[in-house]
């Protein structure tokens, strides 16, 4: 039987290993790993070992990629420009989910100062926040990102936009 995708989910350092040597013991179906793999660490043993691999990962992987009208496209490319300038390299989903987690704390410290069950409600009732990673609508019971995913597959060492997953 032959499969018709492989998933590798992996850390950084284990995406090229495992990529390269997938392609070269013969998978010739699509091999797709995790948004963890949405990181330039992936480029380590050159951008050939990950060529053509398919990721899923948040917009803030490569902005510039992602379609006009996308959601919160500006909001990603301001903070992929400030990021790059700042450590000389480009954000990743680690550092998007690090702003977007400051952004949250920030609504809530808005509405609840320093009383933490106050913060805790604020955050529960944040609406419409436009983040790196989605748009936050929270509520007491969800407290998910919603939207902000895509498919990438790497093409000539750059993250390239596919698709929109949600």
């Amino acid at each position: 039987m032959t499969p018709d995708v492989v998933f590798a989910m992996s850390a950084v350092v284990q995406t090229a290993q495992i990529h390269k040597g997938l392609v070269d013991y013969g998978v010739t179906v699509p091999i797709h790993s995790g948004p963890v793999s949405s990181h330039p660490g992936i480029f380590a043993m050159g951008p050939e070992a990950v060529e053509g691999l398919l990721i899923i990962g948040a917009g803030i992987t490569n902005p510039s990629q992602l379609p006009d009208g996308y959601p919160n496209k500006e909001l990603m490319l301001d903070l992929a420009t400030r990021y790059t300038a700042k450590y000389n390299e480009p954000p990743t989903l680690f550092a998007g989910a690090a702003y977007d987690s400051i952004q949250i704390l920030m609504e809530g410290l808005k509405v609840g100062g320093d009383d933490r069950a106050k913060v805790r409600d604020g955050i529960e009732a944040i609406q419409g926040l436009a983040v790196s990673q989605g748009v936050v609508n929270y509520t007491p019971d969800d407290h998910m990102l919603h939207g902000g995913y895509n498919a990438w597959q790497v093409k000539n060492g750059v993250f390239t936009f596919v698709r929109t997953l949600n």
